[in-house]
């Protein structure tokens, strides 16, 4: 029976389901040749969408322009309206009055335990009472036919019939709804495909808000693109090119936004049509204390230091100390990235500056310390008297110093005296150690044995370790640190002592005639090498003498034919310090005496 169709406007709002289709399309088919008469039966083709002959409005298929199709929302629950040329409109969702409760339910895409297949009825609206599904009683002009139409049952012959889905498409072996023996029959729903409508389901950032180096996630959920791709106002490279579209599937991915506000932009297609969505993320300075020093840390007695500071982020700033200074107490400078200064003059002893800064209501302190001292001074640095060696050996068995030194003051326990090194470098390397009280070392300032050369001393004198000065010693400084003026130092050469030397003439050097040649000797020890000769009256000798004094060299040798009184020297040289060292004889020769 052919069943007169009306017109419908039929536009649904497709929720998204995220993973799951969103619309059906193509067709179902109802029909089937009577093998006695052999003509058509069924109702033909039923459209789930306006898309599948582009009538929708605005379309280009001719005749008049109607927006229709069956939607699934995210509960998958079916609504909107199918359409066929003899039956009219077929109504999904929003039904009532089931004609079994068995299978009592609107149209449904669910998923039984990993079977998607549809369940509950659909209606064909001419089976209804005035035609348009307005009421849900049958009509009375149909025939006694209803219009349901069981999307899943059992046939009368106990076999389970419904329409299942391989991912979008139906299952060839479960494919039939059932709309009666009247007008329907079966329903072929093998051209009909669960499609998903293109769609971006979520698009968000968490947080939103970060601070400047921080990370937000991006979330993004889609279906139905061929493509997507990211892309953001900043130049970001975390944020930018092709990113995933499967759909229905939760895609993350991590950026790191600059300082301030950044769009990030979700761009996907659908047959070359572009889908766009946006967010924003801002990022705010970091709290933190950049700098915060003083400069110099170590001041004398009534000296400033500059405290300095550089923060970012913060509502406000406030500082403090131990010491109850007025010059660094309260509400400072707070603006972020700047430098900012201020001069403070300690008291005696060491002060502990505190810087807060508060960001919603957070602190973040930073602490430091500056110490006022009065200085300690090392005046004259020098020898006590003029050293000497042991005349054997060349050793300086004893060298005394002196030194002033003014800034150190008497009494102190000996824990809380300063300490002083005295050390030597050059042609020694030694050291010794004392502390000192008031103006005095202790033990005193003495080396012992040294060698002859060029030296430099060095005296130093050092504070003790903090907190061992007692409170009550005025003016006194607690800190380990060097100020200048608490080394001196000199440079001075020590001597070598002479070697022992003697030069003299075996045969009486007063007894010497005209053109005798007398035999001169020479002995020589020394604690050092020494490079001597013995020169004069023809006689030009040269030798080098061990660094040992219990060695003696000991050489002769006869001068030329002697007509005048002559002179031989012997000739030491240290040479290190090039200092020389002589000895000489003097030969007189007796004068001819001649008889007349």
């Amino acid at each position: 029976m052919l069943i007169a169709a009306f017109y419908l406007s039929a536009t649904s709002a497709f929720a998204q389901m995220p993973g799951l289709p969103t619309e059906l399309e193509g067709y179902a088919w109802s029909g089937y040749n009577n093998p006695i008469t052999g003509a058509l039966e069924g109702v033909g083709w039923i459209s789930m969408s306006c898309e599948n002959e582009d009538s929708c409005v605005g379309g280009s298929a001719p005749g008049p322009k109607v927006d229709y199709g069956v939607a699934i929302d995210a509960g998958g629950d079916l609504s909107g309206y199918a359409w066929n040329s003899n039956l009219g409109w077929i109504k999904f969702g929003g039904l009532s009055s089931f004609p079994n409760t068995t299978n009592g339910t609107n149209a449904q895409l669910v998923d039984n335990a990993g079977v998607i297949e549809l369940q509950g009825w659909a209606r064909a609206c001419a089976g209804t009472a005035g035609g348009d599904c307005s009421s849900m009683a049958d009509s009375t002009v149909s025939g006694g036919w209803d219009g349901w139409i069981a999307l899943k049952g059992t046939a009368t012959n106990g076999t389970p019939y419904g329409v299942r889905f391989n991912n979008t498409t139906v299952d060839s072996t479960f494919k039939y709804a059932w709309g009666g023996s009247t007008n329907v029959g079966w329903v072929d729903f093998s051209g009909v495909v669960a499609s998903s409508a293109p769609a971006i389901n979520t698009f968000t950032a968490a947080p939103t808000v970060v601070t400047e180096g921080a990370t937000s996630t991006i979330t993004w959920n889609v279906q139905g693109f061929d493509s997507c791709e990211a892309s953001n106002n900043r130049g970001q490279t975390d944020w930018n090119g092709t990113v995933a579209s499967s759909s229905g599937t939760d895609h993350t991915t991590d950026v790191t936004p600059p300082l301030g506000t950044t769009a990030y932009t979700l761009t996907c297609y659908s047959g070359g049509t572009p889908y766009i969505q946006d967010l924003t993320i801002d990022a705010t300075v970091a709290p933190a204390i950049n700098t915060f020093d003083a400069d110099p840390d170590i001041v004398s007695l009534g000296a400033t230091s500059t405290i300095t500071w550089n923060v970012q982020g913060f509502d406000s700033c406030e500082v403090s100390n131990n010491r109850g200074q007025t010059d660094w107490d309260g509400a400072v400078a707070s603006a972020s990235g700047i430098d900012h200064a201020t001069d403070v003059t300690p008291p005696s002893g060491s002060t502990a500056y505190t810087l807060t800064c508060y960001s919603g209501g957070t602190p973040y302190f930073q602490d430091l310390t500056v110490s006022a001292r009065t200085d300690i001074e090392i005046g004259p640095f020098s020898y006590i008297g003029v050293p000497s060696a042991d005349p054997v050996t060349g050793i300086y068995n004893v060298v005394d110093f002196n030194a002033v030194v003014t800034g150190v003051p008497a009494g102190l326990p000996p824990a809380s005296q300063p300490s002083y090194t005295l050390s030597v470098s050059g042609a020694n390397t030694d050291s010794v150690s004392g502390t000192v009280d008031g103006g005095t070392f202790n033990p005193p300032l003495r080396l012992t044995n040294l060698n002859f050369g060029s030296n430099t001393y060095l005296l130093e004198v050092d504070l003790p370790a903090p907190g061992t000065i007692p409170e009550d010693v005025p003016s006194t400084p607690s800190i380990d640190e060097d100020v200048d003026g608490n080394d001196r130092s000199f440079t001075n050469s020590l001597a070598p002592v002479s070697p022992i030397m003697d030069i003299y003439a075996v045969t009486d050097r007063y007894l010497v005639r005209a053109n005798d040649t007398p035999e001169i000797r020479w002995e020589v020890s020394a604690p050092y090498v020494a490079d001597c000769t013995v020169q004069g009256a023809g006689i030009n000798e040269s030798f080098t003498t061990p660094a040992d004094p219990a060695i003696t060299i000991t050489g002769t040798d006869n001068t030329d034919p002697l007509t005048s009184t002559s002179v031989i020297e012997l000739s030491c040289t240290e040479p290190t310090t090039m200092i020389e060292f002589t000895e000489e004889i003097r030969v007189e020769v007796i004068p001819v005496v001649e008889e007349i």
